[in-house]
């Protein structure tokens, strides 16, 4: 599994201001270790109007006649996603943004698995592409649901792991996501590895709990040997 945790640190008007959401549809406060299972915001729309959502973490689609597979769901293969049955109807229709600020990684050493934290220095809130759905259960409970897209790891993260998540780092790239009228050829361009400049470092295995959620998930702890070369982020602790 790749992208198993993330983050969004920034407050609900942040939100509201870079997406232009209208004002007080945003329910968001500052999260340091989202994990599946969880509500996470995602953002959808036509790529010039967009609309702010709570979505379980875990994809279910809609003919499913269960949930029980969303816990494996959480992520989806950009080289396939537009052939297997689970999730190509959704990649055409059904494309969304997942905002973050940072996520989780956990590097094998020889100490074990070392969670790492993953930055984009000069981007303090970008997206991971994502797709979604809308089940209605048998009792007519409807549950909205959505996954993560991930591609091969870039130079930087092969280092840790051989996977990553799609990241839209700029606003040109997540309209064009959200645009329904995307040609596939230019989907499958966006779902290529981030080439823009990233940074890790270590945290706490406090991180490996999903019940913790706090600002010392994403503090960095002095690990020498762990220690990624691509820096810290200046006024990250």
């Amino acid at each position: 599994m790749v992208c198993g945790r993330f983050l969004l640190t920034v407050e609900g008007e942040t939100l509201q201001d870079y997406y232009k959401l209208e004002p007080g549809t945003v329910e968001h406060r500052p999260r340091y270790n989202i994990a599946p299972g969880q509500d996470v915001p995602v953002i959808t729309g036509n790529g010039q109007k967009h609309a702010f959502s709570l979505m379980r973490w875990g994809f279910v689609p809609r003919w499913s006649k269960d949930d029980s597979a969303a816990r494996r769901l959480i992520n989806a293969r950009a080289e396939t996603i537009d052939q297997k049955p689970f999730f190509r109807d959704s990649f055409l229709w059904r494309r969304c943004l997942i905002p973050a600020d940072g996520f989780y990684e956990w590097k094998r050493t020889g100490r074990g698995k070392q969670p790492m934290c993953i930055r984009l220095p000069d981007k303090p809130l970008f997206a991971f592409a994502g797709i979604w759905d809308y089940r209605t259960g048998p009792e007519g409970a409807g549950l909205s649901s959505c996954c993560i897209i991930t591609t091969a790891a870039n130079e930087f993260m092969r280092e840790i792991h051989d996977r990553m998540p799609v990241i839209l780092a700029d606003r040109e790239q997540q309209r064009a996501w959200l645009d329904p009228a995307a040609p596939g050829d230019e989907l499958k361009k966006i779902m290529r590895p981030y080439q823009g400049e990233m940074a890790a470092y270590t945290v706490s295995r406090l991180v490996n709990s999903p019940d913790f959620d706090s600002p010392e998930c994403a503090r960095r702890i002095d690990l020498s040997s762990d220690f990624l070369d691509g820096g810290r982020p200046s006024g990250f602790r």
